[in-house]
């Protein structure tokens, strides 16, 4: 497509192991990436070259943080949730007032909102551990605390779409989260422009 995209090969492995999509694209990984793969691992296994895990201190908290909100993102593709893929970026380009105002919308279709009675969330989510911290703290944080509020709320997005082997009840996690999406990003409502029109009347 005109890009050139690079892989550790650990990360890479991941990817075909999980028999996931190119991450930056959503594309599917074309037969000669795969191949090249094989070669260079191929070599590194008859070369008897040593390679370590990843270790956490290789990366800085930034790289950290970005891997984190892939690996949630590419769980909500893997839920075919929206053809042609999510976009990390309607979560990264969130300003620190749009940060807040995502929360308390998610918040509200999680409780009042969608209707769901107390059977109908541990179905999705069984440890019964959404939102607890309360709204008034996360309204009146101060842009120092910005990072520590991504966190928190892609640990909450990671815990609608992944907290039950229900793929069913994880779908309907990863909708109440696009659809907070789609009400706050221009380029996620367009392409998700039923969740807009029929949200939660």
């Amino acid at each position: 497509d005109g890009f050139v995209y690079g892989f550790d090969l650990r990360s890479f492995k991941k990817l075909l192991d999980t028999k996931s999509s190119n991450p930056y694209n959503r594309e599917a990984i074309p037969n000669y990436a795969i191949e090249s793969f094989n070669k260079r691992v191929d070599y590194i296994i008859n070369n008897k070259i040593h390679i370590t895990d990843f270790a956490p201190e290789e990366f800085t908290p930034e790289q950290k943080f970005k891997n984190k909100v892939m690996e949630v993102f590419q769980k909500i593709d893997d839920l075919d949730t929206i053809a042609g893929g999510t976009d990390i970026n309607w979560f990264l380009n969130l300003s620190f007032v749009d940060l807040k105002n995502y929360y308390k919308l998610l918040e509200d279709i999680w409780n009042y909102r969608a209707n769901l009675t107390q059977s109908a969330k541990l179905k999705i989510v069984p440890q019964n551990d959404m939102f607890q911290t309360p709204m008034n703290y996360i309204m009146n944080l101060n842009q120092s605390k910005e990072q520590k509020l991504k966190l928190y709320i892609i640990n909450e997005i990671d815990k609608l779409v992944s907290s039950t082997d229900d793929r069913e009840q994880r779908t309907t996690g990863a909708y109440y989260v696009l659809t907070a999406f789609a009400e706050m990003v221009p380029a996620c409502a367009q392409s998700l422009p039923w969740l807009v029109q029929e949200g939660f009347q």
